[in-house]
């Protein structure tokens, strides 16, 4: 099967020549085709390189990106195309072939999972899901919370070239574009193949990020148009808010507006309006929703006040803060009762006059005080309670509610019908995974705890917060596929306690560098099982090996799928034991500078200097005697030099302490 992948780029330079790598290293023979859209930067020097062995290299003005893919299509000569941006890359060099070798021949889009790599350097997998079931759930209304993630990126997508010459894109859509084709072709009968595997890895910073409100509205439309439309739109207002069926157009001036005027304040706004909703854009749901009922965009204006002195704001287009701010800042004295001395914001009077005064210069002031003025501003601040208004419901918790805390994948992954798992699910990764659980009485319960392991003769140890060990207990062996069901005995605390699970068994590192190791599916309450397992409630301390506590570590990026990079001249890495003990720190590295030292220290001791001989991509290993205290040991590592035209020290690629 003759494959082309095609690269559409604009003034990409510094990001275009990793994606032609990534392609010129794949194992299948594939066809190259290069569409710039007439880029001033340098990128047509880089594409038209000999060493890429373009079929076709084009650089002229376009449309947008779906018709500089449409235009590569036409270019082409390949059955299956798959399209790349400048800055994607294919996740291994086996991926077209595991991916084309064994799909069947008549299959018309062929597509799999792919890689995220968020802005800071982060990586989650994101799976697609079987999409005739996508499609299906679309149909009857049935969208449970990851149905849009299962969605396949173009980046991992194979397409007929024939099916997408004949369908086209939709021009009206200018960032999903590729997903309304998708529904179109199954409508039209296409037949589609999952791949099982990951077959691209993309970046945030794109289209869809740079525009996620009309990418978000795009969904929408999409989804609406080819599904159950009520249930489309019950759907993407929940997970993006009423926003997302407005016209991006219409809204962008009144964002921008809100945006420049420097006083909607939106982390403020999201945290008492949002919470938990972190895809929604503050200044959108305001306009949207968030000012018919009454919310504040800031702690100084009270829309209320403010249409009671100007009532004619009730009635004009827009919101009421909107029409504050359209003859410029208004006076402090428009927006707030100062009047009222018991309010919890009176102490700002000293700051400025709101008589004579905008708000503008308050929010300037505020931020020209440092801490100490400011709180000396309100020494009583404890003494209030937020106005009525703005108070946030309290939260009843119910005897068995739970939740994880930490050591679990990033992101929510599935469906996953090779498991028949219907609802998203998170890893528990490595060796500890935190969550809290709520008891509503204390002593002796019965725990069920609901798991699938990846790895045979998996034994789960459950600890405390002060990593006291509460039960233990072995599970039969038993695929992932089949759900287990394990009861423990321990003794409970009245409200909300941190649990710790430990595995014995992880597996080896995934393309993200994870250990994942169970699938905790649920947790509950019951009676104390008899026998046995009951009595391992009372199970004495055992000391947990000591281990390296990550998000406690200084100086490091968040793990990425290399590794982690010490990033600047000093990083610190913690590690954890229970009691004193005689160990080994081992690293696994690579440097991006020959000849790079440090000097170490343990807990600010004597230094001992560590040396990488070699530089660029050779895995070295350095084993390092420590002793360790009980709790927590501080190894600081500071650094010669670090690679030129970055910040970039060292790469961790593995860490662990040994005897």
């Amino acid at each position: 099967m003759r494959v082309t992948i095609a690269v559409v780029t604009l003034n990409a330079a510094p990001v275009l020549e990793a994606t032609l790598a990534s392609i010129a290293a794949q194992s299948f023979a594939h066809e190259l085709v290069i569409v710039d859209g007439g880029s001033t930067d340098g990128t047509l020097a880089i594409a038209e390189a000999p060493r890429w062995r373009a079929a076709q290299v084009v650089s002229e003005p376009d449309r947008g990106p779906y018709d500089a893919m449409e235009k590569a299509a036409r270019l082409a000569t390949g059955a299956h195309i798959l399209f790349m941006n400048a800055g994607d890359i294919f996740a291994d060099p086996l991926a077209i072939e595991q991916a084309i070798a064994p799909a069947p021949d008549d299959a018309d889009i062929i597509y799999g999972h792919h890689f995220w790599r968020t802005l800071d350097g982060a990586v989650a997998l994101h799976r697609a899901a079987d999409f005739e079931d996508t499609w299906q759930r679309l149909q009857r209304g049935d969208l449970h919370p990851g149905w849009q993630g299962g969605v396949p990126c173009h980046q991992a997508t194979f397409t007929r070239r024939s099916l997408l010459l004949e369908l086209g894109y939709d021009p009206r859509y200018r960032i999903a574009a590729d997903h309304d084709f998708l529904y179109r072709a199954r409508r039209a009968g296409a037949r589609f193949h999952h791949a099982g595997i990951a077959i691209a890895a993309y970046a945030q910073g794109g289209m869809s990020h740079l525009h996620a409100q009309r990418c978000f509205h795009e969904w929408w439309e999409i989804a609406q148009r080819h599904g159950d439309a009520a249930a489309a739109t019950a759907y993407f207002r929940a997970r993006f808010g009423a926003a997302v069926t407005k016209d991006p157009a219409l809204l962008a001036p009144r964002v921008a507006m809100l945006r420049a005027s420097g006083m909607f304040f939106e982390d403020w706004y999201r945290v008492r309006q949002l919470a938990g909703r972190p895809h929604i854009a503050p200044i959108e749901h305001y306009i949207a929703e968030g000012a018919a009922r009454g919310a504040s965009p800031m702690p100084f204006f009270d829309p209320a006040f403010y249409t009671a002195r100007y009532p004619e704001a009730a009635d004009a287009h827009g919101t009421a803060f909107e029409h504050a701010l359209r003859h410029g800042p208004p006076l402090g004295e428009d927006c707030f009762d100062w009047g009222d001395a018991r309010h919890p914001l009176a102490p700002l009077r000293r700051l400025f006059d709101p008589a004579r005064e905008t708000l503008d210069t308050l929010v300037a002031r505020i931020c020209a005080l440092d801490t100490p003025a400011l709180v000396a501003l309100f020494p009583e601040a404890g003494a209030f309670d937020p106005p009525a208004a703005e108070a946030t419901p309290a939260v009843t918790e119910r005897d068995g509610d739970w939740q994880f805390l930490s050591g679990v994948s990033e992101v929510e992954e599935g469906p996953y019908p090779e498991l028949d798992l219907d609802q998203p699910f998170r890893w528990c990764v490595g060796e500890n995974s935190a969550f809290r659980l709520f008891s509503a009485a204390s002593g002796a319960r019965g725990l069920r705890l609901r798991l699938r392991s990846t790895q045979p003769n998996q034994a789960i140890t459950l600890l405390d917060q002060d990593q006291r060990v509460l039960a233990q207990a072995s599970l039969p062996a038993a695929p992932m596929a089949t759900p287990q069901v394990v009861d423990v005995s321990l003794a409970a605390l009245a409200g909300a306690q941190t649990l710790v699970l430990r595995t014995a068994r992880q597996a080896a590192p995934d393309a993200l560098g994870r250990r994942v190791s169970v699938i905790l599916e649920g947790l509950e309450w019951r009676e104390p099982p008899a026998g046995p397992t009951a009595a391992m409630a009372a199970a004495p301390h055992v000391a947990a090996p000591p281990r390296i506590l990550w998000s406690a570590a200084e100086g490091l990026s968040a793990e990425s799928l290399d590794g982690r990079w010490a990033i600047g001249r000093e990083a610190t890495l913690v590690i954890e034991a229970d009691t004193a003990v005689n160990a080994v720190l081992r690293l696994e590295y690579r440097s991006p500078v020959a000849g790079q030292q440090a000097m170490v220290q343990v807990d600010g001791g004597q230094a001992r200097p560590f040396f990488a001989r070699a530089g660029g991509d050779v895995p070295q290993r350095w084993d390092m005697p420590i002793v360790l205290r009980a709790g927590r040991t501080r190894v600081s590592f500071a650094f010669r030099t670090t690679e030129p035209g970055t910040d970039r020290a060292l790469l961790i690629a593995a860490a662990e302490i040994g005897a």
